[in-house]
């Protein structure tokens, strides 16, 4: 579990600047993870198969309240209230999901905790056991869905034994929802606080976490990639402390955000057709890891191909074009927990116009890890791909030992980063036996 005590956050409300919540009151211990039991919020008697399709009569109506409406002055806060749309998704691709509106009449919308690149997530109650779920509903003209497909996959290895089960974001419905401009995929979630990205970037002031948080953090990740890959048979491929989310084992918590929207209304935009909501945070309590976000997983261990991976997480084997399968979990498992420690990605892949490249890509891994055994895939894989576009010289200082900054004693954290940064893939270790690595177990 991941307990994080906050002083100085109003509950519910987005701070003005980041600097208004000191990070040095904001301390974060790691605790051993949760009982099965507790998995997600939902009663036994409204667990439903995650494959399940509600389709509900009119008759099933469910009483909802009235949420407040009409123009409310947009607060300069955030450019998602300032524009017209969501990280530059066309307006008519979206869904207007507009506070207090009632989905399948059991979902009403509460409050809007953010967006991805491809969908907005809402906060919703279920009316019928006024629980909270998580309402991702995708861009009506997304072209592929992945997302679903995995979760039928894994309806049919749940329930499990494995520890790292509970550490999975669950769905627990799907339906269709009819738009303006075209049908959206529309999938109810466990419900979840924040990511701990969004936690690092609004209450530490992206400085990262303390060593004892990101070892909690980092086990019970593991535990979900092990569930994953030996049991769900999955490769995630979009690893990163965007996609680790904080869970909660009591949903009240979630009964704050739904008053304040009563209370003091939100700020937003109005426009004809649409209302773009400022996202609403709370101040996080203790709660299981979740690792969310399945659009980009493949079924089965490979090997795979094709594009995959944030740029500045993509493994050598997708750098190269070399064929790939669980071992690039376990290489976004290193970024990640050297993310969440120093509050910055170890990798820039820029050159130094500011322009992403692989070449320069390349060039910080061979520097911060040393070139690659010969006679390995990724080593010939280098060799063969000597004739890049452009030369990118080694930038010899940006060493491991001299990027790491905050630790007193580093030395088992490196060897922890290294391990999980293995250039040849077949030679990183499994999660299972990452779990094991003297970094954690200290």
């Amino acid at each position: 579990m991941l307990k994080s005590t906050c002083h100085g956050a109003t509950p519910g409300r987005l701070p003005t600047t980041s600097a208004s919540l000191a990070a040095d009151s904001f301390h974060f211990f790691s605790f051993p993870p949760t009982s099965a039991s507790h998995a997600n919020t939902f009663t036994k008697d409204t667990q439903l198969s995650c494959c399940q399709i509600w389709a509900v009569s009119s008759a099933s109506t469910v009483s909802a309240p009235n949420f407040p409406c009409g123009r409310i002055r947009c607060h300069r806060a955030r450019s998602a209230c300032r524009g017209g749309s969501h990280a530059g998704i066309p307006p008519g691709a979206l869904y207007p999901v507009r506070l207090g509106e009632v989905f399948n009449d059991r979902f009403q919308t509460v409050a809007k905790p953010g967006y991805g690149s491809s969908s907005t997530i809402w906060l919703m109650r279920y009316l019928l056991h006024h629980q909270y779920v998580a309402l991702k509903i995708y861009i009506h003209n997304s072209t592929q869905h992945r997302e679903l497909p995995f979760y039928e996959h894994l309806d049919k290895v749940l329930p499990s034994r494995h520890p790292g089960a509970k550490n999975v974001r669950k769905l627990l419905a799907s339906f269709q929802v009819a738009g303006p401009h075209g049908k959206h995929v529309a999938l109810a979630l466990q419900v979840s606080q924040m990511s701990i990205r969004d936690m690092d970037t609004v209450f530490m002031n992206g400085r990262g976490f303390n060593e004892g948080f990101v070892k909690g953090a980092v086990k019970e990740l593991l535990e979900a990639l092990d569930f994953l890959h030996t049991e769900a048979q999955c490769v995630h491929t979009d690893v990163h402390p965007g996609n680790l989310l904080l869970g909660t084992n009591d949903d009240s918590v979630f009964q704050k955000l739904e008053e304040n929207e009563f209370s003091s209304p939100v700020p937003r935009k109005q426009f004809e057709d649409r209302t773009i909501y400022l996202s609403r945070l709370m101040k996080p309590k203790a709660g299981p890891l979740l690792l969310s976000d399945f659009g980009e997983a493949r079924l089965g261990p490979g090997p795979h191909a094709g594009d995959i991976m944030p740029i500045m997480y993509r493994a050598p084997e997708t750098l190269l074009y070399v064929q790939w399968g669980y071992p690039v979990d376990i290489w976004s498992v290193g970024l990640t927990a050297w993310d969440l420690l120093e509050g910055r990605t170890l990798f820039s892949a820029r050159k130094e116009d500011g322009n992403f490249s692989d070449g320069a890509h390349l060039a910080e891994l061979i520097a911060a890890l040393g070139p690659p055994l010969q006679g390995f895939s990724i080593g010939i894989a280098i060799e063969r791909s000597r004739n890049w576009s452009e030369f990118v010289p080694i930038p010899k200082e940006r060493t491991l030992e001299a990027a790491e900054t905050k630790l007193e004693d580093n030395t088992k954290f490196l060897q922890f980063i290294r391990r999980a940064l293995t250039w040849d893939p077949d030679s990183r270790p499994t999660a299972r036996e990452l779990l094991q690595d003297p970094w954690l177990k200290d």
